[in-house]
């Protein structure tokens, strides 16, 4: 026989991949092997004030120009929940109303205009596939279509992450803007250390982009062992994200899987990855 159940909730999280803040890495005092590109609007020019404000204003018209409650009820018929800040949805205890920016094509356009881009601009936005589910690239491909709307126009790189991922890796070369599926909302503090230790240079992995604040943010939660102050240092970390729009959740949703007396337990263990488990026909 087989059952229902459910693996951990995965997630769509915009990543505005080439703004690689750390030129100078502050645990070897070399310089980063990253690539920074300012040619890219969302990026700006490092130490120009006015540029850097603009391309600010720019990626906060990347997740206005989202109508989340959209994809929550076309896609996910309304079984999901949405999303602002990275990797916490309104669901959570944890969610704060200030990193709310609802739908507003109108305004972002106004955004897009006071950042220097009246009339838009094409870009390149890479949405995996093949190695995550389809309901992440169909919600991926909604959210291209939304940014269109109001003059982001993005052609669709849908390379695999064995593809690109040496980009976030090894290389720290990713200069595109690019949504993850990772792991849904993290409501454990401990997973958190992990996961902005991708925002500096503590660890070979990043998500796209770094940013020096994350080392003192880092190193004080790696020392919390209390829920709570663990929360602050964590919050502290999702203000910063959020007031720069470096990185914005959209909406969460589980995968279901089949599981049973017949599934072999390396295919079930693949169920709390990206993908469904190989189910034995009978």
């Amino acid at each position: 026989y087989h059952f229902a159940k459910f693996v951990r909730g995965t997630g769509a999280t915009v990543h505005m991949g080439g703004n690689w803040r750390i030129r100078i890495d502050q645990l070897t005092g070399e310089p980063t092997i990253s690539t920074y590109d300012d040619s890219k609007p969302w990026v700006g020019t490092l130490d120009d004030p006015d540029e850097m404000a603009k391309a600010l204003l720019v990626r906060k018209a990347f997740t206005v120009a989202i109508d989340r409650d959209a994809l929550n009820d076309s896609i996910l018929g309304g079984t999901g929940c949405i999303a602002y800040a990275v990797m916490i949805d309104i669901c959570s205890s944890r969610h704060q109303e200030r990193w709310e920016n609802p739908y507003d094509p109108d305004y972002a356009r106004e955004l897009l205009a006071e950042g220097g881009y009246p009339d838009g601009f094409d870009l390149t936005v890479w949405i995996p596939s093949g190695d995550t589910n389809e309901t992440f690239v169909e919600i991926g491909q909604a959210i291209v279509n939304m940014w269109h709307e109001v003059g982001i126009r993005a052609n669709i790189d849908g390379a695999g992450y064995a593809v690109r991922g040496n980009e976030l890796a090894h290389g720290r070369q990713m200069n595109d803007v690019w949504l993850g599926d990772w792991g849904g909302p993290r409501v454990n503090f401990e997973v958190w250390t992990g996961y902005i230790a991708c925002f500096n240079t503590t660890i070979e992995y990043s998500c796209g982009y770094d940013f020096p604040e994350a080392y003192d943010i880092h190193a004080r939660l790696v020392n919390e062992t209390e829920e709570e102050p663990a929360w602050e240092v964590i919050t502290e970390f999702l203000d910063l994200v959020h007031d720069e729009y470096l990185s914005f959740s959209t909406v969460f949703w589980f995968d279901p899987y089949v599981a049973g007396p017949r599934v072999a337990s390396d295919s079930l263990m693949s169920a709390t990855g990206k993908n469904f488990p190989e189910i034995e026909s009978f």
